[in-house]
């Protein structure tokens, strides 16, 4: 039997081409981005679907990994990571993930609208001052070429704007193309990443925020820290879609 539009599974959702879900979001105004569902006014996600959302809940203090409670996880009390906090608003789960997946491999920019309104929001609940610059995680040229875009951008553009914070995505620069991080183990991640990042030198803020899309072992914005450090950067959030549950 063929199934009612409010019916579709988020993931079949988000598995079309990326051409054909943008002409949908266009021709079909009002419907969940997720289900399809007929929305609320003013409403990207339908309530149903926002209450299943994989938000997150108590965490690490500084990394945001998945705790039983809020304090800090074994591996930042025996290595306290590069950055100072990470803000996620969301677990790397279903139906985030094919979300994110939809946005950064399929060219999907109709979601980072929805994505970059729910991480503005959450940084400012978190009641954490604002930092002075957003610093987009970049990517090498090769690969900018190849996708066509930085989601990273994407993202921290839409930020900037929601929070009137500026954005720089010329300062840090990703100068050696490393392999996939997927696959990798965390030690393999950290070398994979080691000196890929230069930071040029000149008078940077005090505080700044990296922004990406999905922050695994943090490997990557670990590196990218290092690099700010170098440069005289005294404090360093690091903002997120979501987090993975490692």
């Amino acid at each position: 039997m063929r199934r009612g539009m409010d019916a579709v599974n988020p993931e079949e959702r988000l598995a079309g081409d990326g051409w054909f879900g943008a002409l949908r979001a266009v021709l079909l105004p009002g419907r969940c981005q997720l289900c399809l569902g007929k929305l609320p006014p003013g409403h990207e996600i339908c309530p149903a679907c926002w209450r299943d959302l994989p938000w997150t809940g108590s965490q690490c203090r500084y990394c945001a990994l998945p705790l039983a409670s809020d304090g800090v996880c074994g591996r930042c009390q025996r290595h306290p990571p590069a950055y100072d906090a990470v803000r996620a608003p969301f677990l790397y789960r279903t139906p985030v993930d094919a979300l994110l997946r939809a946005f950064k491999f399929q060219g999907r920019l109709v979601h980072v609208r929805v994505l970059a309104r729910i991480m503005s929001d959450h940084v400012q609940a978190s009641g954490s001052r604002l930092p002075d610059l957003l610093v987009p995680v970049p990517l090498h040229p090769s690969r900018l070429r190849e996708r066509g875009f930085n989601q990273a951008v994407e993202l921290a553009r839409l930020i900037g704007r929601a929070l009137a914070i500026p954005l720089d995505t010329q300062t840090c620069q990703r100068i050696r193309l490393t392999s996939a991080q997927s696959g990798l183990t965390a030690t393999e991640r950290r070398r994979n990443l080691r000196n890929a990042f230069y930071v040029r030198p000149m008078d940077l803020p005090r505080s700044l925020a990296i922004v990406d899309d999905v922050m695994t072992t943090g490997a990557t914005v670990a590196s990218m820290a290092q690099a700010l450090r170098r440069q005289g950067v005294e404090r360093i959030e690091v903002w997120v879609c979501a987090r993975t549950p490692d």
